[in-house]
């Protein structure tokens, strides 16, 4: 193969790169996002912990139980080792409603609102719902997408979540 050849094919190759990876041309592709976090801690309060953050919508007026605000320590697609800060309100159908702060391990941040229900208002219980993705810092400040979620408590101080959904970023 000629020289010329062999620059004109690394020349559109570069080329192909430039273009395909430009900003400007940046559209969102939906890929698998999955993953676990374990609590770390869990505050069970009265009072709203982030009012400035997070307002619970209540469109049923149910009674409010409390609000919990917990950090989290797992590991996911797209995030590596993370954590997460949740804030959300429980009712007294065993439903609850919130946001959630993922930080991935270069501490770019994907943002959701959460909702879903418990089995049960006792320990132990079983819980699930979804995350709606709605931005970011970082890769994430345009990210779309919704993930569901399986939780465990034993005890409502530890609690167990898997996750498996998609991401658009």
């Amino acid at each position: 193969m000629g020289n010329k050849l062999k620059l004109g094919i690394v020349v559109m190759a570069v080329a192909f790169f430039t273009v395909t990876n430009s900003p400007l041309n940046a559209q969102g592709v939906d890929r698998p996002f999955k993953g676990f976090a374990n609590a770390v801690t869990n505050n069970f309060v009265f009072e709203n912990p982030a009012p400035d953050l997070f307002e619970p919508e209540n469109p049923n007026e149910l009674t409010i139980l409390g609000y919990f605000d917990i950090q989290y320590v797992g590991r996911s697609t797209h995030l590596g080792k993370m954590t997460r800060q949740e804030y959300a309100v429980l009712y007294e159908d065993g439903s609850f409603e919130g946001l959630m702060i993922f930080v991935a391990a270069n501490g770019d941040e994907l943002h959701a609102t959460l909702d879903g229900s418990l089995d049960s208002l006792g320990p132990p219980t079983n819980g699930s719902g979804c995350y709606y993705f709605f931005g970011g810092t970082g890769r994430f400040e345009n990210a779309t997408g919704i993930t569901c979620f399986e939780l465990f408590t034993p005890d409502f101080n530890d609690v167990f979540v898997t996750f498996d959904g998609v991401v658009n970023y």
